[in-house]
């Protein structure tokens, strides 16, 4: 490890402060960088000469001329296209993998079955083939590949990506899923719960932008959530803060997977609503499913609107709840139930709006994600870009967290 104050230590502190600068302002000239990060304009200029070079940096066009009527400075912008990621996404319908740039532009995407029942070396040799496959079928330049995500559904121990438990993938218990797959692909791999690489997404490039507090809401299966307070994730002491999904909303409601009754994904996630379906006796309900509800209700079919507006009730409890505890500025919801859109969306303001305090409700935006399924992806680049940009002095080699 190089010493505090070395001559190299330094010289990737600084080379960190200028590719941060430059992707923070977008679009920035060399004196600007030397201002902001208090580099000397020599040292910039060397920096910038080497980061070109490097294909970390791109020139764009010049700027406006200077107040005192100098030439004007040639901008630089930081190359999106200097930092991959793939991204995987254990789900416990379809595992998909996805490669994209900085900009969370897709280059691969790839999905095949779920195998929920596997254990630890099968996920692992899943996850690796995966990759690998991406990687070959993408042709991007592996050395630019800074960095693998892996997104579970459960409780997971970002720091040293381990996963303790999932409830969609039980196979998965104490598995230092992380450690496993970076032997096998030779990259640097983070393992962190799906939520939170949706919420990391939303912050970055979606609905979160400028927001604080973020909440972001997945409902699936389960249900999902993440707070993000000015740009930083709460995890809390064992890395299950924000766990929404499993606050109780029914004293004595139905047996939730974690083993208490009444959690609100007993009521408000896609399995509620199809257990729900099974008993309307309509013709579509023996073997139902989301998409098929959604289809049903938009061709005015009684029985599943009347599912959906029964969903949003339990939905908007939950959100309300949530308002009432973290008072955010902006809530953002996923899910394939939201693709009923702002019929669903207003039924759960108007729940909102009867039951939660009224001046953090007024405050709450409620929306539906922009991002879809891409969100994942989004997440996954954000970390890794933001892991490989930060100053080595607080990061520690081939790793991606903290």
């Amino acid at each position: 490890m190089q010493k505090l104050g070395s001559k190299a230590l330094v010289k990737r502190m600084n080379r960190a402060a200028v590719l941060n600068a430059v992707r923070e302002r977008g679009q920035i000239g060399r004196a600007e960088i030397a201002d902001l990060t208090h580099i000397s304009r020599a040292s910039v200029t060397y920096i910038v000469a080497e980061l070109l070079e490097e294909g970390w940096l791109i020139e764009q066009e010049k700027g406006q001329t200077t107040p005192s009527g100098g030439r004007p400075p040639i901008l630089l912008q930081f190359n999106p296209d200097s930092v991959y990621a793939v991204v995987v996404m254990l789900g416990s319908e379809r595992t998909a993998v996805s490669l994209g740039n900085a900009d969370a532009a897709a280059l691969y995407t790839h999905s095949v079955p779920a195998r929920p029942e596997a254990g630890a070396a099968e996920t692992v040799e899943i996850v690796s083939a995966l990759i690998e496959r991406a990687l070959k079928e993408s042709r991007v330049d592996r050395e630019r590949v800074r960095g693998v995500v892996i997104g579970v559904p459960g409780l997971v121990d970002s720091l040293n990506s381990v996963v303790h438990y999932s409830a969609r993938l039980p196979g998965l218990r104490n598995v230092d899923l992380g450690a496993q797959v970076q032997a096998r692909v030779k990259l640097p791999v983070a393992v962190e719960n799906e939520t939170r690489l949706i919420g990391w997404g939303e912050q970055k490039f979606g609905h979160g932008q400028g927001r604080s507090p973020l909440v972001c809401v997945n409902i699936t299966l389960g249900i999902g959530s993440c707070v993000i307070l000015e740009d930083r994730m709460l995890f809390g002491s064992s890395y299950s803060a924000g766990q929404f999904g499993h606050m109780t909303v029914d004293a004595d409601g139905s047996l939730c997977e974690c083993g208490n009754r009444g959690c609100w994904e007993t009521l408000a996630s896609n399995a509620a609503l199809l257990e729900r379906a099974r008993r309307a006796g309509a013709p579509w309900s023996e073997n139902p499913s989301v998409e098929g509800i959604l289809e049903a209700s938009a061709r005015g079919d009684a029985r599943a609107r009347a599912l959906l507006r029964e969903t949003a009730t339990h939905i908007g409890v939950g959100i309300a709840n949530i308002i009432n505890i973290v008072n955010p500025e902006v809530i953002v919801l996923h899910g394939k139930v939201f693709g009923a859109g702002e019929e669903l969306l207003r039924g759960v303001r108007h729940v909102v709006a009867d039951r939660a305090l009224k001046l953090p409700a007024l405050n709450a935006q409620i929306v539906i994600s922009d991002l879809g399924e891409r969100a994942g992806l989004a997440g996954g680049v954000s970390l890794v870009v933001r892991r490989t940009l930060e100053a080595p002095l607080v990061r520690r080699e081939n790793d991606l967290y903290l």
